[in-house]
């Protein structure tokens, strides 16, 4: 009897609560199956709070995270921004640029057609005698200087000015080769011995029109193209002995007679200071020199018109 009751008595633990002041003492009988649930509940709980712990730990990351990402797209969506007003101000800033760049084109383009027209693509219909009358060289040299800072200040600004995209090429090619054909470059070194207009031909003694100038030089001496062009004759030529003619275009050619030697054939392309010929003596000539001529549609005109004088 005692042991089965002392063996009952184990299904139970007693929870005994005792104050600390005088009362009565309180008993409490629990299950003791109760106790290992507990133990499995406190250790579903302390298993549920370490997840929770790391699923906490887990979202503060994240948040983190998603925080820095915004930080960086909001400098991102900044940056872009300055980026864009910066490109909103240049593309003004080209605008503008274009419009002053279109005016000056305007400006130059309507020179250059001026004096193209009045210098090469009208024509010259004018006597031998008075063929000089619409061309005086003061007003030829201001042109062709003022052409030429044209196209020196058509460079600066395709080189210079980045903030346009205003086409300067088609401008620059017609001018320069514009310039490129007026006989401008003195063909020889040396000294003017005879000029152009009339006088009395130092071998026939008849007065007549020396149709060009005379530059003294050393036998054997360079003889370069005044301008570009296209040799359209090079040989014998009756007084003017071995001779080059070149054609510039627009009517406008250019002789070189007494020649030593002769350095191009006939069809050759030649640019302006390409060497074509030696200086001789050969047709009718009194000596070692450069008979030099500039045409307009086959009428003579004094070549210091057209060249430098600087």
């Amino acid at each position: 009897m005692t042991k089965g009751k002392t063996k009952k008595n184990k299904r139970y633990v007693s929870l005994i609560l005792a104050p600390h002041y005088p009362g009565q003492t309180k008993i409490y009988k629990l299950p003791a199956g109760l106790f290992k649930y507990m133990r499995v509940a406190l250790l579903v709980i302390i298993t549920a709070l370490i997840c929770q712990g790391l699923w906490t730990f887990h979202l503060i990351q994240r948040v983190n995270m998603l925080s820095r990402q915004r930080d960086k797209l909001a400098k991102t969506a900044q940056t872009q921004l300055l980026e864009l007003n910066d490109a909103i101000q240049k593309y003004n800033l080209l605008q503008s640029n274009n419009e002053q760049v279109q005016e000056i084109m305007k400006d130059y383009t309507e020179k250059y057609r001026e004096i193209t027209e009045n210098y090469i693509a009208s024509q010259l219909t004018v006597s031998r005698a008075d063929s000089v009358v619409n061309r005086t060289s003061g007003n030829f040299t201001d042109d062709i200087r003022e052409l030429r800072d044209i196209l020196a200040k058509l460079g600066e600004l395709s080189n210079i000015d980045s903030t346009t995209t205003v086409d300067f090429s088609k401008l620059q090619d017609d001018i320069a080769m514009f310039l490129g054909a007026l006989p401008t470059l003195w063909p020889a070194q040396g000294r003017i011995s005879d000029n152009f207009g009339y006088r009395t031909h130092p071998i026939s003694f008849l007065y007549k029109l020396h149709s060009g100038i005379d530059i003294a030089a050393d036998y054997g001496a360079d003889i370069v193209a005044a301008a570009d062009g296209t040799v359209i004759m090079s040989g014998t030529n009756g007084g003017y002995g071995k001779c080059i003619i070149i054609d510039h275009g627009n009517g406008l050619k250019t002789l070189y007679a007494h020649a030593s030697e002769l350095l191009v054939s006939n069809g050759a392309k030649v640019k302006k200071g390409e060497l074509i010929a030696r200086v001789g003596s050969t047709g009718t000539s009194t000596g070692p020199h450069l008979h030099f001529e500039v045409q307009m549609d086959d009428v003579p005109i004094d070549p210091l018109i057209y060249l430098d004088q600087e």
